[in-house]
C-alpha cells in the first residue's frame, strides 16, 4: 500500500506541475516585445587568406582606414560596430500577431509584411515572404548561418541573376524574454571592390576557410534582448 500511495503521490505531483507549465506559457495575441537591451557577442573579428587575424593594430587599421577599405558609403567605420552604445527606447520591437507570425517594427503589408515563425523549443525561427536580391551584391548567404531559401533564379541582361529568396534567421528564448542575433560585417575584395551590411543573424564560422588571400572580412555579432510589454 505504502508503495502504492508513494507513486500516485508522485503522479499526482507530475500532473500538477504539468498543468501549472501549460498555463505559464498560455500566451495572448498578439503580443508585444520591447527591446531590453543591446551588446556586442564577440569583439570585431578580422580574416583573410582563411585564417583570422587577431593582431588588435591590423584590425585598427582595417576598420578605421576607409581609403584602404573602400567603403564609401562609411565614413567611419568604426561607428558602424559601435551599435551595442545605442539608445534603448522601449518602443515596441517585435509583435507575434498570432503563434506562427510576427511582425518587426511596424506593420506595413506591402513594405513589412508578416514573416511566419516555427517554434523549436526556446528557438523562434523566423522567415521572411519572398522578394529580390542581385547576386553581385555580396556572398552574403554563405556567411550567415542562417541561410536564405532560395525560390527562383531569373537572368537578366544588366543586372545579371536575380535572386528570389525567403530570409531565415532565429530568435532565441520565450515569450517572456528573448534574444535575437545580430551581424555586422565589413567585406573588401581584392581590387577594392567592398560591401557592408547589418542583418538579424548569424556568422557562420565555416565562411571563413573561404576567404581568400587579398581579401578581407570584418565580422561583429550581436544580441538584442526582448522582453514582454
Amino acid at each position: 500500500m505504502k508503495k502504492v500511495s508513494l507513486v500516485l503521490m508522485a503522479f499526482t505531483l507530475l500532473v500538477f506541475w504539468s498543468c501549472s507549465k501549460d498555463r505559464k506559457e498560455m500566451i495572448s495575441f498578439p503580443h508585444y516585445m520591447v527591446t531590453d537591451y543591446f551588446k556586442a557577442k564577440t569583439p570585431i573579428r578580422l580574416f583573410t587568406d582563411g585564417k583570422e587575424i587577431t593582431d588588435q593594430a591590423i584590425i585598427n587599421t582595417f576598420i578605421e582606414d576607409s581609403t584602404y577599405t573602400g567603403f564609401g558609403k562609411y565614413t567611419k567605420h568604426s561607428s558602424y560596430f559601435e551599435n551595442d552604445k545605442i539608445k534603448i527606447t522601449k518602443d515596441t520591437l517585435i509583435t507575434f500577431t498570432h503563434q506562427d507570425s510576427v511582425v518587426i517594427g511596424t506593420f506595413d503589408a506591402r513594405t513589412n509584411p508578416k514573416r511566419s515563425v516555427i517554434k523549436k523549443g526556446n528557438e523562434f525561427v523566423i522567415i521572411s515572404p519572398s522578394h529580390t536580391i542581385q547576386s553581385q551584391t555580396s556572398p552574403i548567404n554563405e556567411i550567415l548561418k542562417h541561410k536564405f531559401i532560395i525560390d527562383n533564379v531569373t537572368y537578366m541582361p544588366i543586372h545579371g541573376s536575380l535572386y528570389l529568396i525567403r530570409e531565415v534567421y532565429s530568435a532565441y528564448g520565450d515569450y517572456n524574454q528573448m534574444e535575437m542575433p545580430r551581424i555586422n560585417y565589413l567585406y573588401k575584395r581584392k581590387g577594392g571592390w567592398g560591401n557592408a551590411l547589418s542583418r538579424l543573424n548569424e556568422f557562420d564560422e565555416a565562411y571563413i576557410a573561404k576567404v581568400a588571400k587579398g581579401d578581407t572580412l570584418a565580422v561583429q555579432e550581436y544580441r538584442i534582448g526582448l522582453k514582454a510589454k
